[in-house]
């Protein structure tokens, strides 16, 4: 690291280096390779592989205030939402907004209070599968989250309905760090929707993390909508899950705005016959810029994974994929699948995809591609001969598209938000 990153990177941190009553603080384990972290690794930058293609300068230079936990929060996407609601503003867990039903099995509580009240739970999970050794943002987080939600389902429990999970982040120059804990045990089933907001348009800095343990037998099936209006708002949000045997993850992304907006996905397969899904769709308008990273490792055999991301971008905005599909030479059996596709609507916007698969193993089905293109005028100039507008056209065409994205989002209110019925 040069001297300028150096005072760069130590500038920033020093922001939040005052913050009290951080969740580190109830995890004595963690504080030094936390500290040891922050110190060592580097700010990205363009030579940094993973973060080639969205630069972080914007974030790095600003300055930053963590947010009161009092900021009123936006509305939301889903005022008609009939079960558990969880509110987050700026990262601390709302109980006064939240509406929560109680079910048999069901843990459901704040970070904070889960320190004092559930914590060998808490000390045996959180950062045990994330890389704050080997990101800075992951770091970042663990270093100076203060609250998020802590949920525990136990053995066999089946929620009677879905948890919508909303984030919102509000403020002038306001950064939250919120963390987030979800522990499936053998046979559980959840259903969820995480929603996140950049209320209004303030400045913003968003950094999320959530740990997701799917237990034998268990399913975890969760929508994340994506909604953040201003144009200097960027927003980070990483998830790490691990699936014992006989286990289904199944993720759907939907970034619906987003000024800067990097996504991680991280998926251990741990167990055999497990089941792993992987969808997401993002419309890009004006100079906006999504950046979605995902890994699957797949460390067993008997496994099956599936990966499907559609695109579209108009006007200046750029986008990144970079899909890593991992088969250890002991995954013999795997059959994985992964597709990026993409229509660039203007000369001006930008698609950076680079599908990956490493395989170790000589007994798989393996296939990885990426299509990044135009507009197809001919099929506009078809239905147009048919009566319909141009408009109208290119908004059917846009709608197929990405309708083979849209179609495997779980919960009719996140298809509706596009327009879609069941």
């Amino acid at each position: 690291m040069t001297p300028v990153q150096d005072h760069k990177k130590a500038a920033f941190l020093e922001q939040f280096s005052k913050d009290e009553e951080v969740l580190l603080a109830s995890l004595p384990h963690l504080q030094a390779s936390v500290k040891d972290a922050l110190e060592e690794l580097e700010i990205p930058h363009r030579r940094t592989e993973s973060w080639k293609y969205t630069r972080v300068n914007k974030i790095i230079n600003k300055e930053w205030k963590t947010g009161s936990s009092n900021a009123p929060s936006s509305n939301s996407l889903f005022p008609n939402w009939e079960g558990s609601r969880v509110v987050l503003v700026n990262g601390f867990f709302r109980e006064d907004l939240s509406t929560l039903k109680p079910e048999d099995g069901l843990v459901l509580t704040s970070m904070k209070d889960a320190s004092k009240q559930h914590g060998e739970v808490l000390g045996q999970h959180c950062a045990s599968l994330s890389g704050q050794k080997e990101e800075l943002f992951e770091a970042h987080n663990l270093a100076f989250a203060k609250d998020g939600l802590f949920l525990h389902l136990n053995k066999n429990a089946a929620l009677k309905g879905s948890i919508l999970l909303e984030n919102h982040v509000s403020g002038q120059r306001t950064s939250a760090q919120n963390r987030n804990l979800i522990i499936l045990e053998q046979g559980a089933q959840l259903n969820m929707i995480v929603a996140h907001y950049g209320d209004q348009e303030d400045p913003i800095f968003s950094n999320d993390l959530s740990e997701v343990f799917v237990g034998e037998n268990a399913q975890f099936t969760c929508d994340l909508v994506q909604s953040y209006q201003g144009e200097e708002q960027f927003a980070i949000n990483t998830i790490w899950a691990n699936q014992a045997k006989n286990s289904r993850f199944t993720l759907s992304t939907s970034t619906l705005q987003g000024n800067w907006v990097r996504n991680n996905v991280n998926v251990r397969v741990s167990g055999e016959n497990c089941e792993t899904n992987l969808y997401g769709t993002y419309q890009l308008r004006n100079k906006q810029h999504v950046d979605n990273h995902t890994m699957i490792d797949h460390k067993v055999p008997h496994c099956e994974s599936n990966e499907h991301y559609k695109g579209i971008l108009y006007d200046q905005s750029t986008g990144v994929f970079n899909g890593k599909v991992f088969v250890r030479e002991d995954a013999q059996k795997t059959n994985a699948f992964q597709q990026n596709g993409n229509i660039v609507m203007s000369d001006n916007a930008s698609m950076n995809s680079k599908p990956e698969l490493e395989i170790y193993a000589d007994d798989v089905k393996c296939s990885h591609g990426s299509t990044t293109g135009q507009f197809d005028e001919e099929a506009v100039f078809y239905l147009m001969a048919r009566g319909i507008s141009e408009q109208n056209a290119r908004e059917l065409l846009v709608k197929a598209f990405v309708g083979e994205v849209l179609e495997k989002i779980h919960h009719p209110e996140v298809k509706a938000l596009f327009g879609e019925e069941e």
